[in-house]
Formats: C-alpha cells, structure tokens, sequence
C-alpha cells in the first residue's frame, strides 16, 4: 500500500528525467557526449574515439572524424531547437527566415559531409533526423521517406562497422516511408538481430500502419519474446486491434500482463477501455480507476502536473459514456506530445519524436 502510494511521486521524477533527456540531446547520445569528443580531439586526426559520441557508448564508428561530429551536432541543435519550438512554444532565432527554410539550410552541410565520407553513420542519421524533423513539420511525405532511407543507410553503417547488440532506428522506420522502405530495413535488421523483441514489436507497428494481415505475426512475436515488466508489446497490440473493433481478443492480449511484473497504469485504461465496449461495465469502472489512481500525487501540484502527462488518446473517448468522466483525454495535434502506448512506456517521453 505504502509503494501505491508513492509511485505517482517515481512516475513524475521519470517524466521529468525523460524531458530532461530529449532536451539535452537529440539521439541517445546526447550532444554534450559529443562536444566531449570533439574537445578530446584535434581538427587534424583522421580517427577519433567516438564510443561516448554514438548512438550507444557500445559503437564505435572507426571512420568517424571531429569534421563530421562538429556537423552533425550543429544540425542536431537546429533539430532540436525547432523541437523545443513545437512542443513548448519556445522562441528559436532564425535569423528572419522561416523556420522550414531554416531548417532546410542543414541539409546542405549534411550532404556534402555523406560525399566526403560515403560510410559515415552520422551523417546519414543526421540527414535521417533533419528529415524527420522536417516531415513532422509540413506532412510532406517526401521528407518520411528520404528520412527512412537514411536511417537505412546509417543503420548498414553501424553494422558494417562493427555494431553489435541492438537496432538503432526501428522505432523511426516503423512510422516513416513506404511499405518497401519498411521490408527493406526490418529484413536487414532482423537477420542481424534475429531474437530482439523490439523490432518484432517495430515491425508490427509499421505493417499495421499500411493495414498489412502479417502485422499479427509479428504482434505474437514480440509478446513472446517481452522482458517481464515490459507492457508496450501488449498495449501496442490491444490498440491495433480496438482500430479492427476486435475488443475481446484486446481483453485477452491484455489479461497476459500479471500484477507481479508490477503497475501499468495505461494497461489499465485500455482494460477499462475494452470492458465498457464488451457491456462489463462494473469491471470497466474498476479499471479506470486503478487508471486514476496514478494521477494522483503528494501534493495538488504534483497532481495536476501528473495529469498533463498522463493524457489518453481521443479516439479512445467513448460517447455518452458515465464512467469515463474525469478521465485526461486529449486531441492529438500537430507537434504534439504522443498520447498512444509509446508515450506511456518505460521511456516515457523520453522517446518523442
């Protein structure tokens, strides 16, 4: 009873630690890895020690130069300025130009920086990443797919480099390009990492996303193969299949989750969610309000802080419904902040965009 208590308080410290991630960096790393290399490193070296500089401190990048990490962090502090513009309003001097063209100015660098070093990894993601940024900015789906395919480039980099362990740009393929670009990377990948739950779990994401049968498949696979306390598997799969309108196999995708792996609190809405539309409304009310329990905190602050965070997609809203009143629905909008499993999972916020 006393760790319920307690827990909303341990929530909030991870929320805010996951800002304070993104905020610092851009990718894993976190540019100030990255200055800390190019500082320990003269202009002239041709090789420089990048294991803190990566995506991982496990990658090392052997043809990675202080050149082409003082243009890739340049153009990760535009990304990431233009990010802190869209989800906290916060001013970015752009010198007069419109932020899209500003943004757009990095892409030169990045380019000339990828034919200089045709093998660079950082180039590539920094390309990757500008792209990105540059598609949630306008919808354009030519940025999603020039995105996807530098993420494909820079993840057979890091391969061929020596990059063992883990994928580094699932979660970005499964939400960006095309249905080819999809297969390209996820075959590629999963021979490398044939056992790595996420990007089963990735995978199914992006194969549902073109309403593709074998997303299934893939579901099933990421279930089986979840660490105990991971749930993203789980809800990932319930929400596709609330969007097939199949509630009870969603119950039941659900009900693999034991109270003993520990509280998952959006778990519990989507139970709650599943219920009311299966007519169990008692169970339902039940549920949402193991849901509700985890907004509450020490003190009035906290507890209003933790309902901005704890917001729940708006699809889900049932009309007319009595048992969801009070529950922290939010409409999604652009440069939001993502109200799906993503944003409730162990990374919190810290994976935004």
């Amino acid at each position: 009873m006393k760790i319920m208590k307690t827990l909303p308080v341990i929530l909030l410290l991870m929320l805010m630690m996951s800002y304070t991630t993104l905020l610092a960096a851009t990718t894993q790393s976190g540019t100030q890895k990255i200055e800390t290399s190019i500082e320990e490193t003269s202009a002239d070296e041709s090789v420089i020690d990048v294991e803190n500089a990566g995506q991982s401190p496990q990658i090392i990048d052997s043809n990675e130069n202080a050149e082409v990490l003082k243009v890739y962090q340049n153009s990760m502090d535009r990304v990431r300025d233009s990010k802190k513009n869209m989800l906290f309003g916060e001013k970015v001097n752009t010198g007069g130009l419109p932020i899209i063209s500003w943004l757009e100015q990095e892409e030169t660098p990045l380019l000339e920086l990828a034919k200089k070093y045709p093998e660079s990894r950082h180039a590539a993601e920094g390309l990757g990443l500008l792209y990105k940024e540059l598609h949630e900015r306008t919808q354009n789906e030519k940025y999603a797919e020039k995105a996807a395919d530098m993420f494909i480039q820079a993840e057979k980099f890091g391969i061929k480099s020596g990059l063992v362990g883990l994928p580094q740009y699932a979660q970005e393929l499964s939400s960006l390009g095309t249905q080819s670009q999809l297969d390209k990377y996820f075959t590629m990948a999963m021979n490398v990492y044939p056992d790595n739950g996420h990007l089963d779990l990735q995978y199914a994401k992006g194969l549902a996303r073109f309403k593709n049968s074998r997303a299934d498949e893939f579901f099933k696979q990421a279930i089986s193969k979840r660490d105990m306390g991971d749930f993203q598997p789980l809800t990932s799969y319930a929400e596709d299949l609330f969007d097939k309108g199949k509630y009870q196999k969603a119950l039941e995708v659900l009900q693999q989750w034991s109270d003993s792996e520990g509280y998952a609190f959006y778990l519990h809405f989507l139970k709650g969610f599943a219920l009311e539309k299966l007519g169990r409304l008692k169970e339902a009310q039940e549920e949402y309000q193991q849901f509700q329990n985890a907004q509450t905190g020490t003190t009035p602050e906290v507890t209003q802080l933790l309902k901005s965070f704890l917001q729940i997609p708006s699809k889900y809203r049932i009309p007319g419904s009595e048992l969801q009143k009070g529950l922290p629905f939010k409409t999604e909008s652009k440069g939001a902040i993502r109200t799906s499993s993503d944003t409730f999972s162990r990374k919190a916020v810290g994976d935004i965009l």
